[in-house]
């Protein structure tokens, strides 16, 4: 019997929260007997090219807001994008925050009572699969891109949710049952960026790849420190 339950999506954040760049990178020249020093540039942009679109969502108090009401099993695009717009190579990460709400008040640790007496404990995991190339680390909760994202050409965006068969990124459980009724869930994306020439991010190799597990403590507001 097909469940009577709908879930409502009433703040699915806008990819723009964030988009963290600055001039983190030194480039050297030198003209006649005078040592030119020329700050180089690290920029980035977050955007959602689908999901922002009006036909998708409606912006809502800063931010985008999924049109209408979704059941158990539903699925859409939603498609967070990073592109390098500076001038140098860099390497990025991202962290997606999941909220849930109920009622307008935000349920604490995203803990749901489920029907049989039990808790679950909801994760943004549990909407999406982050797209190849991309390894959660376990130390800090960052997504980290595996590969240097060059300045030019179709390597310079990448995109951070995988694109399942049927087109979209975002998943409802099916198996989601009345407690979820009424709750709407936000995904808030933060992307960052830092230069790739001359830093070197702590790695290890995972199933015989090697990923990136931290920036050694680096933000882009404490380089070069």
């Amino acid at each position: 019997m097909k469940r009577k339950i709908l879930i409502l999506i009433t703040a699915v954040a806008t990819a723009s929260l964030v988009a963290v760049g600055g001039t983190l990178a030194w480039m050297t020249d030198k003209a006649e007997v005078s040592n030119v020093v020329t700050m180089g540039n690290v920029n980035i942009k977050l955007e959602e090219p689908v999901f922002s679109s009006s036909s998708m969502s409606d912006y809502i108090d800063g931010a985008y807001v999924k049109k209408g009401f979704i059941f158990p099993g539903d699925s859409f695009l939603k498609d967070p994008t990073i592109t390098n717009i500076g001038h140098n190579p860099c390497y990025i990460r991202a962290k997606v925050e999941l909220v849930l709400k109920r009622d307008g008040e935000v349920i604490a640790n995203n803990a749901v009572q489920l029907s049989d007496g039990t808790t679950r404990v909801i994760t943004a995991e549990d909407f999406f699969s982050p797209n190849d190339g991309w390894t959660k680390s376990s130390q800090d909760g960052y997504y980290y891109f595996d590969s240097i994202v060059p300045t030019t050409g179709n390597g310079s965006s990448v995109a951070l949710f995988k694109t399942a068969k049927d087109g979209n990124t975002i998943h409802v459980p099916t198996e989601w049952g009345n407690e979820i009724v009424g709750i709407s869930f936000q995904l808030n994306v933060n992307a960052e960026a830092v230069q790739s020439e001359h830093f070197t991010p702590s790695t290890e190799v995972v199933g015989g790849k090697t990923v990136i597990r931290n920036w050694n403590g680096i933000t882009p507001e404490t380089y070069p420190g």
